[in-house]
């Protein structure tokens, strides 16, 4: 793989509002512009035509060599949030550019995310247990599938070059024995080939086997010249599923929302069989209003499981929508409760009846907590 240095201006992306439901960062910090992992269902794998032929060929990764050191003033004037951070793909053995974004992190004291298809981020447990010790730290472990599967090997088609998913699952194992909260991206959820319930199970079960707390999972997306990559794999070794392919997803970008339905309902029944949460836990940092960070990521979490319900993304949309207006607020939503009760809340942009009941609710419950 060809690796191109380069200096950037800026390595920290701040997100509008946190990634709520799925990894709760609020801010992105990677060093390598581009994947030399490959996998053919990604969408962010790019292709370049070669000077000389049509051959077409991966993209160069881009090397921000003085990431670090751009992090380093980024972060001075920001608020402590969580930051997903890194990449340990192969360029990071030669760079090791990812650790150094920890340790900016670390000394900042900024809470991390971290979400890997390799072992290599074992390297790394040193700095980030440091981190989980003064802030917190998340470890996620992206995988489609278990060798506990009986078509397990089919991976191969997919992930040629990060196939070997019980490495992942030996250092979920490590991360786990050190304290660090940790668990699976099941993600993408692969069609016809990894959607069914003996694959689900074998995740779920070899999560928690490895002392994995959570499995969060997500559905494949096709489009442009990325459908067209994995549609002609499909040809190629699935040809018996080619047509349920392209009539589960037809000219659209997701695969149908009943489609989805049941297999996120799937997922879920497993994840309980197996004593796994569906959503990671929030982290709160210590200066922030704890109590409407609570309520909005109860609301996030609605979001999430009401997008993948027939007749709830409408309703999905108004959950993220006040989970934003929530998390935001300049003051403690407790106070509002206290003096003015429900009416209070309704006064809240974005608060319907309907959510203000679901707020009350996890309100008295945080009072009675205390």
């Amino acid at each position: 793989m060809n690796y191109h240095e380069c200096t950037t201006k800026q390595v920290l992306e701040e997100y509008p509002h946190i990634d709520g439901g799925w990894t709760w960062a609020k801010y992105a910090a990677k060093p390598y512009i581009g994947c030399e992992l490959a996998c053919n269902y990604c969408y962010e794998w790019k292709w370049l035509k070669s000077k000389d032929s049509e051959e077409k060929k991966p993209e160069p990764v881009k090397i921000l060599i003085n990431a670090p050191q751009v992090l380093t003033k980024e972060l001075k004037d920001k608020e402590k949030d969580i930051v997903d951070i890194g990449s340990w793909q192969p360029a990071e053995k030669k760079y090791r550019l990812s650790r150094e974004l920890l340790k900016v992190c670390a000394s900042n004291q900024f809470p991390v995310f971290v979400q890997e298809k390799s072992e290599f981020v074992l390297q790394d447990l040193d700095v980030i247990a440091h981190i989980q010790k003064e802030t917190a730290a998340t470890v996620a472990f992206s995988m489609v599938t278990s060798s506990l599967f009986s078509g397990f090997r089919q991976i191969g088609f997919f992930e040629g070059n990060t196939m070997n998913v019980e490495k992942r699952l030996r250092a979920m194992e490590i991360f786990a024995s050190k304290g660090i909260t940790t668990g699976t991206m099941l993600l993408p959820i692969i069609p016809f080939i990894f959607d069914n319930e003996e694959n689900i199970e074998a995740v779920c079960r070899a999560t928690r086997n490895a002392g994995g707390s959570f499995i969060v999972a997500s559905f494949l997306t096709l489009e442009h010249e990325q459908k067209d990559r994995f549609y002609n794999i499909l040809r190629k070794n699935f040809p018996d599923v080619l047509d349920n392919y392209i009539h589960l997803y037809g000219d659209k970008i997701s695969p149908k929302i009943s489609y989805m339905e049941e297999t996120y309902s799937m997922v879920n029944g497993y994840a309980s069989k197996y004593g796994l949460a569906t959503h990671m836990p929030r982290y709160i940092t210590p200066d922030s209003f704890e109590s409407n960070k609570r309520v909005s990521e109860y609301l996030y979490n609605r979001s999430v499981s009401r997008a993948y319900k027939k007749r709830g993304r409408q309703l999905a949309m108004g959950y993220r929508k006040a989970a934003q207006t929530v998390d935001a607020l300049s003051y403690d939503i407790c106070d509002v409760f206290d003096t003015m009760g429900t009416k209070g809340l309704l006064k809240i942009p974005g608060i319907n009846a309907k959510i203000a009941e679901k707020i009350q609710k996890i309100l008295v419950s945080i009072e009675k907590q205390q």
